[in-house]
């Protein structure tokens, strides 16, 4: 009986492999969110109790609780990077962005909580920015500085309304009053001329007719100015300087602080000067170093308070600050925090997980990912399919890399500390773990590390050469195996194989997954596309799909592991494409749609699609569980699905005297027939996991026949889902199995 249980389970086992040829993808739902990534770009903007965050392509409407913190209340995704400059007039909220060499305009009602989108404009600016922008009771005025002047657009119908000569260029504006920055050059040095005109919906402008100037000397190029409270602030490369303008008549300085000078000011990655804030006898400064510093006014000369927040590269975009007395909120691509002033600046929150410190690991049944705090220098575990929070792992020193992997109970967390590597290996107990053991290893570079059958698989790099270091793991530790050439194909799920496929020198070696250091055998050379590529298995075909850059060509390629037989061929051009679990999808995100195929006959067929909102990384197909993800820029998104297999795989081979009617199943209960006979007869029903879902010795005996009706409730009396399913009865001196397909 022993041994029958064991071929029921392989005979399972393999009709698993190749179950998966997915026909047809429909009934797509968003179940949820895991949590979303925020790298921030772009400025903050306060409108009453709210303050609208932008952000690496989505925006967060914010609810501004009292104790200073921040609860989202609403994201909205975009497919741009970055939203380049925002602001709040009345009750709209204004952001503007490039999409395909195109600019555009984004409007919010903010009556609404959360906001609502009633505008989403392209407009005529020629620039690959919005210059100063600004809106006046009516209309919206656009710069347009290639153009020596302004597009006008009505502020409530968001019509165009003309074009006004000569007003470009740096400006800011504030209560009829548009304030402009003129550059002069004399001495060998740079000076700001600042005119102040009259600016109000008659949408006048003439360059004489200001009513006030004054010049800032030597003072070099300016990167940002802005008005708040009738103070302007003007900043610099090297400095920043506060005025008063509450009386036009006597405009003057406030404070100003100054850097050390700076050789080249025209490299981008150097230090300058995007935002400031003056409150009570505090400036608040914003630089690209991403730090944030407070200085005194009646001492400028010293930094009262210093902040320096996480960098991720790149640079800092304006209107980083802004202050809900008492809180101050900072903003930069890793970090979005508030302070309490009133209390010597303590940080009241950090907010929001930033995908730069997530690192994800793709199992057989789960897609996992990690968090970094840096808050507590820990890492939290989460299940995406499930939704839900695994353990914590906390570790005593700062490392600067690390991966995992999930297997066999066990957590695989792989690191590297200054210039040494370490491999710790834990045992998941619950909620918790448990240490096993810690090892010191020695690499140039890793990449990422993989279990499989009790050994553990750790890709590295030295120079341009990808290897394997392989280990085993038991009660005396972790010992070293063998080192494999190559790099192990695992990220298209392929993990139902009874042996391990290594890309090597362009070269497919199958090697014995009990064995890894027996190759099995090894394909003739694979055309070297210097692309992506992905690999999908299904009836002991193996295919090699691969993507060629700039010209996008999609390319497949087949190998018959059954005669070791190879054979290509070149396909229509597609953009963006990706395989997990057999499902090519095409992440195309200038598209509306994402699109899902399989590979049939040597084609690639479609087989459904799904509105695209935002933008698309990659997506994993888990049919087992009805469900995929799309690691999207904006977080981890869930969905369920519903699905049916190809004909070839509807056809089912049975013994005559035993079977399933009607097969497929569409509708109704699920009738079973069969010549077994007699008080111990019993059927036991399987998901295509393995996993027992019913069992039932309520067979009725007829005519020298057993049937059994299902309802296609599990021993739980819960419905089950759409997908195959296996079916095993038995009795004291026969087995009969077969497999059968429920469609929704």
């Amino acid at each position: 009986m022993k041994k029958m249980t064991i071929l029921i389970v392989l005979i399972i086992h393999t009709l698993c492999i190749y179950s998966q040829n997915i026909n047809n993808i429909s009934n797509i739902q968003h179940d949820d969110v895991l949590f979303y990534f925020h790298s921030f770009t772009g400025p903050l903007n306060i409108y009453e109790n709210r303050m609208i965050v932008t952000n690496q392509y989505s925006i967060i409407d914010c609810e501004i609780l009292d104790n200073g913190e921040l609860n989202a209340l609403k994201v909205y995704e975009t497919k741009t990077y970055p939203l380049e400059k925002s602001f709040i007039a009345g009750d709209r909220f204004y952001t503007f962005y490039t999409f395909d060499n195109a600019n555009y305009l984004k409007v919010f009602d903010l009556t609404y909580c959360p906001m609502i989108e009633v505008f989403d404009i392209e407009l005529p600016i020629t620039l690959p920015y919005i210059s100063s922008p600004f809106a006046t009771d009516s209309f919206l005025v656009f710069p347009d500085f290639p153009m020596e002047g302004s597009y006008v657009y009505d502020i409530d119908t968001m019509e165009y309304q003309g074009f006004i000569n000569h007003l470009c260029g740096t400006s800011t504006y504030t209560d009829s009053l548009l304030i402009k920055a003129y550059y002069s050059f004399y001495d060998d040095n740079i000076h700001l001329l600042i005119k102040i005109f009259e600016f109000d919906d008659t949408l006048e402008f003439s360059e004489d007719n200001y009513i006030q100037e004054f010049t800032i000397n030597n003072i070099g190029n300016i990167t940002n100015l802005k008005v708040l409270d009738n103070i302007l602030y003007l900043m610099f490369f090297n400095n920043v300087v506060i005025y008063d303008i509450s009386d036009i008549e006597n405009v003057f300085e406030i404070v100003r602080i100054s850097i050390p000078e700076i050789d080249n000011p025209s490299d981008p990655n150097i230090f300058y000067f995007t935002d400031a804030f003056l409150v009570d006898d505090y400036l608040i400064t914003f630089d690209t170093s991403y730090g944030c510093n407070v200085y005194n006014v009646a001492d400028p000369t010293n930094v009262y308070k210093e902040f320096h927040l996480p960098k991720t590269g790149g640079y800092s975009h304006f209107n980083n600050l802004q202050i809900i007395y008492p809180y101050l909120y900072v903003c930069s691509t890793k970090g979005f925090r508030s302070f309490d002033i009133s209390n010597n600046f303590e940080l009241v929150q950090s907010y929001f997980i930033n995908r730069y410190d997530t690192y994800d690991f793709i199992g057989k049944e789960d897609y996992f990912t990690s968090v970094y705090n840096e808050a507590s220098n820990s890492y939290s575990f989460y299940s995406v399919l499930s939704e839900m929070e695994l353990f914590d792992l906390y570790l005593d020193v700062y490392v600067d890399q690390f991966c995992f992997c999930i297997a066999e109970n066990k957590l695989f967390f792989l690191y590297r500390f200054e210039d040494s590597f370490c491999l710790n290996i834990y045992n998941i107990l619950d909620h918790s773990l448990s240490l096993l053991s810690s090892n010191d290893l020695d690499f140039d570079e890793f990449i990422g590390i993989d279990c499989h059958n009790g050994y553990i698989y750790i890709q590295h790099k030295n120079n341009l050469n990808r290897n394997s270091s392989v280990y085993t793991f038991n009660d005396d530790g972790l010992s070293f195996f063998c080192t494999i050439p190559g790099r192990i194909e695992t990220e298209s799920g392929l993990f139902d194989l009874d042996y391990l496929v290594f890309n090597d020198n362009n070269k497919y070696v199958f090697r014995d997954i009990n064995s890894p250091d027996s190759v099995l055998f090894v394909s003739n050379t694979i055309y070297n596309s210097k692309s992506d590529s992905f690999t999908h298995f299904a009836n002991n075909v193996m295919s090699r799909i691969s993507l060629d850059y700039p010209n996008s060509n999609l390319r497949l390629y087949n190998y018959d592991l059954t005669t070791q037989s190879f054979s290509q061929f070149l396909l229509q051009s597609f953009a963006d494409v990706n395989v997990f679990n057999n499902i090519i999808t095409e992440n195309n995100n200038a598209q509306d749609i994402n699109l899902f195929y399989t590979v049939l006959d040597n084609d690639i067929v479609e087989i459904g699609s799904k509105e695209q909102v935002g933008m698309v990384a990659f997506t994993y197909f888990y049919p087992e569980q009805n469900k995929f993800m799309e690691r999207k820029y904006s977080g981890f998104h869930v969905y369920s699905f519903d699905y049916t297999v190809s004909l070839a795989d509807q056809v089912v081979e049975y013994e005559k005297d035993t079977y399933v009617y009607p097969n497929p199943i569409h509708g109704g209960d699920v009738n079973f027939k069969t010549s077994l006979t007699g008080n111990d007869t019993e059927i036991c029903i399987y998901n295509i996991k393995g996993q027992l879902v019913k069992t039932s010795k309520l067979l009725q005996t007829k005519d020298n026949e057993s049937v059994f009706t299902w309802d296609k409730k599990n021993n739980q009396n819960q419905g089950v889902a759409s997908g195959v399913y296996f079916y095993k009865i038995q009795n004291d001196a026969s087995v009969k199995t077969g497999k059968f397909l429920i469609i929704k």
